[in-house]
């Protein structure tokens, strides 16, 4: 996503974070969020059906703490923090499924811009 906002600093700037980005991010950590949650429940399914060495290593984030933290993050009302906040987590998340996944050979999903980009390629 490209946001371009020609004043540095006032109401406008809030705004956009408000109402444009600060949504986005938080659908993005919620999907996230929701693909963590998944390989936790898909491992423990599978953890004693299948020898531990063939599975792919339980991705280190905790979905149950990143839930936590998501919604501690709603409450914030800075919008200024909160983006900052939102982006760090963000930036956990996705470091920690990509190792999953790089084990694993799936990808992370698409941001919902970048599906129609994907599917025109």
């Amino acid at each position: 996503m490209l946001v371009v906002v020609r004043e540095s600093g006032g109401a406008g700037v809030t705004e956009v974070a408000r109402h444009l980005l600060l949504p986005a991010l938080d659908d993005r950590a919620a999907l996230l969020i929701r693909r963590a949650e998944d390989i936790e429940r898909e491992w423990a399914a599978l953890n004693g059906l299948v020898e531990s060495a063939s599975m792919a290593p339980l991705p280190r984030t905790d979905a149950a703490r990143h839930r936590r933290r998501l919604a501690e993050l709603r409450t914030v009302e800075d919008p200024h923090r909160r983006l900052a906040d939102l982006r760090a987590l963000l930036r956990e998340l996705r470091a920690d499924l990509e190792r999953h996944d790089r084990h694993t050979g799936t990808e992370l999903p698409a941001p919902r811009g970048e599906r129609g980009r994907a599917e025109q390629r």
